[in-house]
C-alpha cells in the first residue's frame, strides 16, 4: 500500500481514540499535510510531512508537547 487516507492513518497510528475524531480535527483545519491544510480524503504517502496545529485538551500531554510533527518514512 503506497497511499492512505490521512484520518485513516492519524486513527491507525494511534493519534486520536476514533477516526471520527480524526475526521472532526481534520474539518476544522488543525492537520496540515506537507504545510497545506488536510481534507479527510487527502491521502498521504512515505515522505509526507504530517502536523497537528493544535492539542485536544482531553490528551494527557504536557503544554510544550502541544503540537506534533511526524515526517512519513
Amino acid at each position: 500500500m503506497d497511499k492512505i487516507r490521512i484520518d485513516k492513518w492519524l486513527w491507525a497510528a494511534r493519534f486520536y481514540k476514533t477516526r471520527s475524531l480524526a475526521t472532526d480535527e481534520i474539518g476544522k483545519g488543525r492537520v496540515e499535510v506537507n504545510g497545506q491544510t488536510a481534507k479527510a480524503s487527502r491521502e498521504v504517502k512515505v515522505g509526507d510531512t504530517v502536523k497537528r496545529l493544535k492539542a485536544l485538551p482531553s490528551e494527557k500531554r504536557s503544554a510544550s508537547k502541544g503540537a506534533w510533527h511526524v515526517n512519513l518514512r
